[in-house]
């Protein structure tokens, strides 16, 4: 799977992202369970979903923050 580069993610609404972030998660946990069974050999894939839920959690930060400052301004 190709790592995503974070403009695909700042094109995504809130709740897309906080959806997304879910599932990245998600198939973290079931990348280390199969590793931890050693039914998987890819270890390069955590490293990728590691850095997609960095990105996806930075892009939903600056959002965040852009949101409560556009809030602070009226």
């Amino acid at each position: 799977m190709p790592l995503r580069k974070a403009r695909d993610f700042r094109d995504m609404p809130l709740d897309d992202l906080r959806n997304e972030l879910e599932l990245a998660k998600q198939r973290l946990f079931e990348c280390r369970r199969l590793m931890a069974l050693s039914q998987r050999e890819d270890v390069k894939e955590i490293w990728r979903l590691r850095k997609e839920i960095a990105r996806i959690a930075t892009v939903l930060r600056e959002k965040e923050l852009a949101l409560e400052a556009q809030r602070a301004e009226e």
